[in-house]
């Protein structure tokens, strides 16, 4: 398994200029591995490739802002990419490099997850306030050769490609963000369904969709929000909304659903016991108080004292002036925190977090549906995941 973990150092030598044709991805040139099955999500672009001896998974990341320390830049993304989806432990380092003004730094450990064992190798290059990552995993060294000769290909650039310069075959074409825009803005619903299996119990599972004034809607809204929702967004999944009367319709290639509208903040689908339910606007919220994403029993039960204790705590302090204090929020444990105070700020269902060292987050951001965030304050929803506010009129845990 060692020698999986020295591949990446052939990269150092590879970000520079190349002769061959290219294929461009945000800040980063690359010829495409042949044989190797491609896909392009929201800010990434992964190609895999698996053979009976195993697999291989290498997956560019999108640039974005970062602070000016590379090796702080690093310890975040090992964080946020490998230790929370992975469940690696700490990254051993690797030499870096400066090349063109981009600074590298690459670190790799083994993995086990689901009953699979690999190593996972992360690079992570920063320059002038941005930071672009490049990540790899594999079980086997069969696709050494292969993995050399794609870091080999890889440019990275000074200036990032636009966001929506890009569609989802990543072929370079038009901005589409203003013709999004000059719909206006999108309503978002909530579709509540229920998941059934032969394996398990049901379980009820939410969706969420974006519709436009003009009828174009999208099902599959992503975690980080609005940031880069566009008609080249995973096109495959956009549908049209028609009404009429109180008869309405989605459909796309997907599905097709049909519901009735009973306010203005619900509609039941037509022969199902859920429907879907509308979230109020949140532009400009401004929140007052500490959330924390573990219970909503914070601050009712004792046994949860432990969310106020020093140190890294899965606990975000929210103040009206726009500021927060994050005591590790992103964190997975209290022994490797990531935590960092700044200031935040709240459109399009999207909230911005902008740390003081530089770093730059963006999340979903929704009271619960059907509920006015302006005068409910008890839970707020950051990615998709509920965050209740702590209850500091009782005697246990507060401060």
């Amino acid at each position: 398994m060692k020698q999986w973990f020295f591949i990446p150092i052939m990269l150092l030598a590879g970000i520079q200029a190349s002769c061959q044709q290219k294929e461009l991805f945000d800040m980063v040139a690359y010829t495409a591995p042949k044989g190797w099955q491609k896909s392009v999500k929201p800010g990434t672009l992964s190609f895999t490739k698996e053979t009976p001896k195993g697999f291989c998974i290498i997956t560019l990341y999108k640039g974005v802002e970062a602070g000016i320390d590379a090796q702080t830049n690093f310890d975040i993304s090992w964080q946020s990419l490998m230790q929370e989806t992975l469940g690696t432990g700490k990254a051993t380092m690797q030499p870096g490099s400066t090349d063109n003004g981009w600074e590298s730094r690459i670190g790799s450990a083994p993995f086990e997850k689901n009953g699979i064992k690999g190593a996972a190798i992360l690079i992570s290059s920063s320059k002038n306030g941005k930071l672009i990552n490049i990540s790899s995993m594999t079980n086997t060294d069969a696709f050494q050769k292969e993995m050399e000769t794609f870091f080999g290909s890889l440019v990275l650039k000074g200036e990032a490609t636009k966001a929506n310069d890009l569609g989802p075959d990543n072929i370079q074409r038009k901005n589409t963000a203003a013709a999004d825009k000059s719909t206006g803005k999108p309503e978002l619903w909530m579709n509540r369904r229920i998941a059934t299996s032969i394996y398990a119990n049901p379980k009820t599972l939410d969706d969420l969709y974006l519709i436009y004034p003009n009828g174009d809607y999208f099902p599959n809204v992503p975690y980080e929000g609005l940031i880069n929702v566009n008609r080249s967004f995973q096109p495959e999944s956009w549908g049209k909304f028609t009404m009429q009367g109180n008869k309405g319709k989605f459909k796309n290639k997907y599905d097709e659903i049909a519901v009735t509208k009973k306010s203005d903040i619900q509609m039941e689908k037509d022969g199902y016991s859920y429907g879907f339910y509308k979230f109020l606007p949140v532009d400009g919220l401004r929140i007052e108080g500490a959330y924390t994403h573990v219970s909503s029993d914070w601050g009712k039960d004792p046994k949860l004292n432990y969310l106020s204790d020093p140190g890294c705590q899965f606990v975000i302090h929210f103040k009206k002036d726009g500021t927060f204090d994050d005591k590790g929020i992103f964190s997975t444990n209290k022994n490797n925190c990531i935590g960092g105070k700044g200031t935040y700020s709240i459109e399009d269902f999207t909230i911005t977090f902008r740390y003081n060292d530089g770093r730059v987050v963006y999340r979903l951001f929704t009271a619960p549906p059907t509920r006015n965030p302006a005068t409910y304050n008890e839970a707020y929803y950051i990615g998709h995941t509920a965050y209740y506010k702590k209850n500091n009129n009782l005697p246990y845990g507060g401060r």
